[in-house]
């Protein structure tokens, strides 16, 4: 072989000697493809699908030449630990293999042979197939090897659709998440071993699609897995996926994962409709996983960027806080139906053992919290989430045992959660993010704050309504030094809030009172009272 004559070979086109592209792979290398039976191809990890020889033009138009005799193999090959069809094109002399993935836009706007109404096809127009930045028409000796060459990955692709993103009416779907998987087992979420029998599959493909709709707080995700390309009779399976409420576990090694949460197929049939007849409800049970996948991805890498996809939102944060793996993000979320809104999203992130998993809350501009300067802690005791409805709900019978109960929409619920914070500064920026025009300057407890006319005090007279949280808030854009003060009861004054716009002259004489004194006198002002707060004003509302 080393002293074989490489005039009989097929002249190098031009850009084949000066191709400096990083997939351009060694000599012997090309050799893995040369071989009398097609099974024996490729290394030890790669399975060659499809091979032939074809016609080529490689590089622009104004240096490819067309050649003839077939010089070039064209393979379509897969690798372990990998789901995707990948496509190779080499030379003989071996200076030139280019291989990328497989994907369906190669099939795009591609003719079907034999197809009435399209026509004859040619064969030796050639199919444009890019590499990088190398441009490659290649030309099929025949019309058989060509509708090959098209019918198998066209196969593979419609067996596998359901892992595209959708084209939705009133929805827009997007990929967050596309990784090969080297394992995938589906597992008993209550003890998390192996089904019986084994569910186990290897060379995966894994995907996350996030559907959002004309209403945030109604966004869900599919998680879809399909099997590789290799596999005779190819698969797809979709699960629905929540938004919070998952907990995944980082396995021994660092690429390897469980995670675990709720579908909307936990059986509920402890009513009846009035007549003793039993009525059926398949729910959504954040409590209560029923589906448990153990993954092991190609890389640790590959397995933080699941993770991060699984416990954060696709959008930038406005805030973001950290305690060891515990996290604390606000977003801004946007309605465009049925009416225009802007509101909060908080996702929080928990570990518990060794698990970790999220929640989500959204918050609109009238909200109440407490605020304890002391455990750096804010108590939301009304915060909206959202419920996951199946299609079975309140019905006299069972669904069918080859139709599931299937995730259907969405509902708003109430809910209340407690967020802790490292220090009082992380947890003043946490409060001015929810707010959209004024930053938290000020906040402690006060004994007693008291309403007067014509003055407004806080400490010194005793009042009846007992201590209050003070704040002082500053508008972001007002240089000036006008603050506003908003302080809050406890829960048993049913209009807890208070709210005072305070200006600079105000502020001034606040300042040069004696301090030793634990009281605050403020002139005689406009006030609000409420039961909320409204974050975009800072103003007390009902």
């Amino acid at each position: 072989m080393m002293n074989q004559n490489i005039n009989i070979w097929e002249l190098l086109q031009p850009e084949e000697e000066t191709f400096e592209e990083d997939d351009i792979l060694p000599e012997s290398d090309n050799q893995r493809w040369i071989t009398i039976e097609q099974d024996d191809a490729g290394e030890e990890d790669e399975t060659v699908l499809y091979r032939t020889f074809v016609n080529a033009a490689i590089g622009s138009k104004r240096y490819r030449i067309k050649s003839r005799g077939a010089p070039y193999m064209l393979i379509i090959s897969t690798k372990d630990g990998e789901s995707q069809p990948k496509i190779t094109i080499c030379n003989q002399s071996g200076t030139m293999s280019l291989t990328r993935d497989f994907t369906p836009n190669d099939l795009q706007d591609k003719p079907t042979l034999g197809s009435p109404s399209l026509g004859q096809v040619d064969v030796r127009d050639g199919m444009p197939l890019n590499f990088r930045k190398m441009n490659i028409t290649v030309a099929f000796t025949s019309e058989a090897d060509q509708q090959r060459f098209m019918d198998f990955p066209r196969n593979y692709f419609i067996a596998v659709s359901r892992r595209e993103p959708r084209h939705l009416e009133k929805a827009t779907e997007t990929l967050l998440f596309d990784r090969s998987v080297e394992v995938f087992e589906q597992l008993k979420p209550t003890t998390l071993k192996p089904l019986d029998p084994r569910q186990q599959w290897r060379s995966c493909d894994l995907r996350i699609l996030e559907t959002t709709s004309r209403e945030g707080w109604r966004t869900t995700r599919r998680l879809v897995i399909s099997s590789s390309a290799c596999e005779k009779r190819p698969w797809c399976t979709e699960i629905f996926l929540p938004l919070s409420h998952i907990r995944i576990r980082r396995e021994g090694t660092a690429r390897a994962a469980v995670v675990k949460w709720s579908d909307c197929a936990h059986e509920q049939s402890d009513r009846t409709d009035g007549n003793y007849n039993r009525m059926y409800s398949y729910v959504y049970d954040e409590n209560n996983p029923n589906i448990a996948l153990s993954l092991l991805f190609r890389n640790s890498a590959d397995a933080t960027d699941f993770e991060n996809t699984i416990l954060k939102l696709p959008l930038p944060p406005i805030f973001s806080s950290s305690t060891g793996p515990d996290s604390r993000h606000v977003y801004n979320i946007s309605d465009t139906e049925p009416t225009s809104k802007n509101y909060k999203a908080i996702f929080l992130t928990h570990t518990r053992l060794e698990w970790r998993y999220n929640e989500l809350f959204y918050m609109y501009r009238d909200i109440d919290y407490h605020y304890d300067h002391h455990t750096t802690r804010v108590r939301f005791p009304h915060l909206y989430y959202t419920d996951y409805i199946s299609s079975h709900v309140e019905k006299l019978y069972k669904p069918d045992p080859g139709t599931p109960p299937q995730f259907s929409h969405c509902e708003k619920r109430v809910g209340n959660t407690s967020i802790g914070f490292p220090d009082e500064r992380t947890s003043f920026h946490f409060l001015s993010a929810l707010s959209p025009g004024h930053t938290l300057l000020f906040s402690r407890r006060v004994h007693s704050l008291a309403t007067k006319p014509p003055r407004i005090k806080f400490g010194g007279t005793k009042s009846t309504k007992g201590p209050a949280q003070v704040q002082l808030w500053r508008m972001k854009d007002d240089d000036g030094g006008t603050v506003r003060l908003v302080s809050r009861w406890d829960d048993h004054i049913g209009d807890p809030w208070l709210s005072l716009l305070i200006c600079k002259e105000t502020l001034l004489q606040l300042l040069q009172q004696s301090n030793d004194s634990n009281r605050a006198v403020l002139p005689k002002g406009v006030y609000e009272r409420g039961r909320k707060l409204d974050l975009k004003s800072l103003a007390a509302t009902d």
